[in-house]
């Protein structure tokens, strides 16, 4: 079909060049041929001139339909691209207005109740109370993670690890303090001097998140992707409460590409609020204020 539809372009350009080459010979031949004639004959020269004449207005004409063919065609094609841009534009539009509910939707549904849930915690006063409600909170914001981010992701994994320090000595570990399953790792050793905890301490210390699509093909720095993992994407996000590092919240799933970069931007707000609720839940003060 595309064949087809490129030989009739092309005699369509090159029928319309030899029309008009024919109708210039016609012209000149016809004025020619009539000049030649003998004045006798009036009849024939009447024709020649005629033909001349008609091939001078046909040779005239077939440039100017084809402008006008041409300017007809770049008007339908400034036409079609405003038309694209319009719907562009409405796309747009609606791409944002609809991310905007998507939104307010996971604001409503997991962002409200562990807002809800943390000022209940606040009012607390009583210790074993606030070790109750932290720990409910911890639930809920794991199940609020795998609500908003899919719920129809399989195996999908939330995990916190608390910051503690070593009794004597200061070495830092991140001790499993809460997960919807089997957690990956029981501790992490942030001083054993390996490239993983220090990519997790510099993490921690620049409060930050760690994303990969893949930790096979593309594993983070200082992550060893040889080791025999039972996920294949995850985020890792830095939980403080503002003032200091509570710990490390992160999500993970087997199925590579099932979380996004956009995901990490949700762990880390959930991770601040869990991070808030286990500084009240530890009667954790602000020094400068002593």
């Amino acid at each position: 079909m595309e064949k087809l539809h490129n030989a009739l372009r092309w005699l369509d350009r090159w029928g319309k060049s030899v029309i008009t080459v024919v109708a210039a010979a016609l012209a000149f031949g016809g004025a020619f041929w009539g000049s030649l004639v003998d004045d006798n004959d009036s009849v024939l020269r009447w024709v020649l001139f005629g033909v001349g004449l008609v091939g001078a207005i046909t040779a005239a004409l077939v440039p100017i339909v084809e402008s006008r063919q041409l300017r007809s065609r770049i008007k339908g094609l400034e036409t079609d691209v405003a038309r694209v841009r319009r719907q562009g534009q409405q796309a747009e539009a609606d791409a944002k207005l609809e991310g905007r509910s998507e939104f307010l939707v996971a604001l409503e549904a997991g962002i409200l109740p562990l807002l809800e849930k943390l000022g209940t915690l606040v009012r607390a006063r009583r210790a074993p109370t606030k070790a109750v409600l932290a720990s409910d909170l911890k639930g809920l914001a794991f199940s609020a993670l795998k609500e908003v981010i899919d719920p129809s992701i399989p195996r999908l994994r939330a995990n916190y690890f608390k910051l503690r320090f070593a009794d004597p000595g200061d070495e830092m570990y991140l001790q499993e303090a809460g997960s919807t399953a089997t957690a990956p790792r029981q501790r992490f050793d942030l001083t054993s001097g390996t490239a993983e905890s220090d990519a997790i301490l510099e993490m921690l210390a620049q409060n930050k998140f760690v994303f990969t699509d893949d930790c096979v093909e593309n594993p983070p720095v200082g992550f060893d992707g040889t080791r025999e993992r039972s996920y294949r994407t995850f985020i890792s996000a830095t939980a403080s409460d503002g003032v200091e590092v509570d710990g490390m919240l992160t999500v993970d799933s087997p199925v590579a590409g099932s979380l996004t970069g956009a995901d990490a931007t949700l762990v880390q707000l959930v991770a601040t609020i869990i991070a808030i609720s286990e500084a009240i839940k530890d009667g954790k003060k602000d020094d400068a204020e002593d």
